[in-house]
């Protein structure tokens, strides 16, 4: 005969099974590598425009504090004749493009050079602890004088609850049986 108790049993692990449904949650993990590396670089060609091009300049106005220097369209009393060089520098990993203004004394550089970026790689990791419900038979392997079947519910992957019932054919006996388990 099955135990009375059995009843309170079944409550205690349904209520056990309910109160710890939501325990637990997601993880998140986030990973941002940002690698900075010193790159030396040799210009490996050089390509200058062989004729220059003849400019004005108006030198040496002070702008807003800083001496600047005026590129102007035609030649007059304030200005200097200068030539102005594109020069094209190419490395193995940036080029740059330049115009260089000279009167035999470097007066302007100016330029674009162009590179690569370096890459920032972000990772977000979401894990979810999972739960689930599992029913289960059993039998004893020793004569298969037993039989039971069970339901085990394991909780966000830390506990398991679970109950089973089985029958003895020795005795003729139900029993009923609870179990507790934590991950180690």
């Amino acid at each position: 005969m099955i135990n009375k108790n059995w009843i309170w049993y079944f409550i205690a692990i349904v209520s056990i099974i309910l109160l710890l449904k939501d325990c637990g949650g997601e993880k998140i993990k986030t990973v941002t590598v940002t690698e900075i590396v010193k790159v030396t670089d040799t210009v490996i060609n050089t390509v200058i425009q062989e004729v220059p091009k003849t400019v004005y300049i108006e030198r040496l106005k002070t702008i807003k504090g800083k001496d600047t220097i005026i590129y102007k369209d035609k030649a007059d009393s304030t200005t200097i004749k200068a030539n102005q060089y594109k020069t094209t520098l190419k490395s193995n990993n940036a080029s740059a493009e330049l115009e260089i203004t000279t009167t035999g004394e470097l007066l302007d550089v100016q330029g674009v050079i162009t590179f690569e970026q370096e890459n920032k790689t972000t990772t977000i990791t979401k894990t979810k602890n999972s739960s689930g419900l599992f029913l289960y038979g059993q039998t004893n392997l020793n004569g298969f004088d037993s039989y039971g079947v069970g339901i085990d519910y394991q909780i966000k992957n830390k506990i398991i609850v679970g109950t089973s019932v089985n029958y003895d054919n020795f005795n003729g006996h139900f029993s009923l049986n609870a179990k507790i388990g934590f991950k180690l």
